[in-house]
């Protein structure tokens, strides 16, 4: 190909401005949605890995159930308050530096001066913050006698407090959540997103988890124990073999106060930051592909919208095709002719698309989601441009292929003679 069948391309397609118009209307309409999907898909994955790395890449995660999926007979014990007690004798070697245990929180309703509000509270241990990343803005955390003795009082979340005290100082204030009447002694700094698992910090309230299982959840195991819904546990530092040990220390204690067989799986899932991340992104990745594959059927689209086009222009270039023939044009020089002619709507589409789904994907982060304003950071990278453009080249390419190739197999007399 050279500059001047580029230049007969673009004459071709600048001479129907109104069907070129319409045709590329397709393309980038198509290429748009792919980019805009995509880029949501692409920023979800990113808020969510940053908010993982918040929590601490030294930090493991203890949930129940099974690795993997696998099953068995005996069922799963849940974790409890008694397990995360039994696992700080693994800080005696300094491999793990603390333990956090965290309960199953509710939504309750919580009233202060007339006002009301919605909250998540969740019972915690004392160390909780430290191993969890999270800092106060002022007044106190929550202590070890605060959990003993059952206090209560609690730690707001930075919006919470926003929201129920936006003129006063929320310390020493009482609020009223469900039945329970809790002291302020602390608000959290604002760490936005999530705390790396369900919502964020900043909409919670913590409570000791002595008085969130006493007087929230209720729940008591068939060993009489309460429940938790995770352990926290925070190693020294985040080296695979540090990793390994504490992983191996934490199997071993709760292996044994499950009394699980040695035949069987574990009862309990261990997750590093890391794994954690592993498995979002892998997910993520599937579902950013789900969402391409879908916005994929409007190019499908705009790939018929130029085989039509290009059929329509054979059609109506008969006799100038037979002429070049009759001067000397070979089979391939026609052939490259109506590919590049393709080619160009679709490309061109493809980067007037690429610009759409930009803008679009730019909107997007801009509006506000959920109660606390949050916005969707979305993701226009140089992968997802290079993606949109190659699919839009090859679309003009497949589609082009057939009216490209029927103007070259035209024969140069009965084209000549076509009317």
């Amino acid at each position: 190909m050279n500059f001047a069948t580029l230049k007969v391309a673009i004459s071709a397609l600048a001479a129907n401005k109104l069907r070129t118009s319409l045709t590329l209307l397709g393309m980038i309409i198509g290429v748009a949605s792919v980019t805009a999907l995509m880029s949501i898909g692409r920023g979800v994955e990113r808020q969510i890995t940053t908010e993982l790395q918040a929590a601490g890449t030294n930090v493991l995660f203890i949930f129940s159930g099974r690795p993997g999926g696998a099953s068995s007979d005996d069922p799963v014990k849940e974790l409890t308050y008694e397990d995360s007690l039994a696992l700080e004798e693994l800080t005696w070697d300094g491999t793990v530096v603390g333990v956090a245990a965290e309960s199953f929180g509710r939504s309750l309703s919580v009233v202060v001066q007339g006002r009301d509000s919605n909250v998540r509270v969740a019972g915690v241990t004392a160390n909780y913050l430290s191993v969890r990343n999270l800092a106060l803005a002022y007044g106190q955390s929550l202590s070890p006698s605060d959990i003993d003795t059952r206090a209560s009082v609690a730690v707001l979340g930075s919006k919470v407090a926003e929201d129920l005290f936006p003129d006063d100082d929320p310390i020493d204030q009482v609020i009223r959540a469900g039945n329970l009447r809790l002291r302020v002694i602390g608000v959290l700094e604002e760490q936005g997103g999530s705390s790396g698992f369900g919502d964020s910090s900043d909409n919670m309230i913590l409570v000791p988890i002595t008085t969130a299982q006493e007087r929230i959840s209720r729940w008591v195991t068939a060993r009489g124990e309460r429940p938790v819904s995770s352990i926290s546990i925070e190693l020294m530092d985040e080296q695979e073999e540090t990793i390994d040990a504490g992983a191996a220390g934490i199997r071993q204690i709760l292996r044994e106060r499950h009394e699980i067989p040695e035949e069987e799986d574990d009862d309990f899932i261990i997750m590093s930051p890391k794994d954690l991340i592993a498995a979002v992104g892998a997910a993520l990745g599937v579902f950013t592909l789900f969402l391409g594959a879908i916005a994929g059927i409007s190019l499908l689209v705009g790939g018929i919208g130029i085989m039509n086009i290009m059929l329509v222009s054979v059609t109506e270039r008969t006799r100038e095709i037979g002429i070049r023939k009759a001067v000397g044009a070979k089979r391939r020089d026609i052939l490259i002719q109506f590919l590049v002619e393709s080619v160009a709507v679709s490309v061109l589409g493809g980067l007037l698309g690429i610009l759409l789904g930009t803008l679009i994907s730019f909107g997007i982060s801009l509006i506000p989601f959920g109660g606390d304003g949050d916005r969707l950071q979305t993701a226009v990278t140089l992968d997802i441009v290079l993606l949109a453009v190659s699919v839009a080249a090859s679309v003009g390419i497949f589609f082009g292929i057939y009216p490209a190739n029927r103007a070259a197999r035209l024969d140069p007399i009965q084209a000549l003679r076509y009317e």
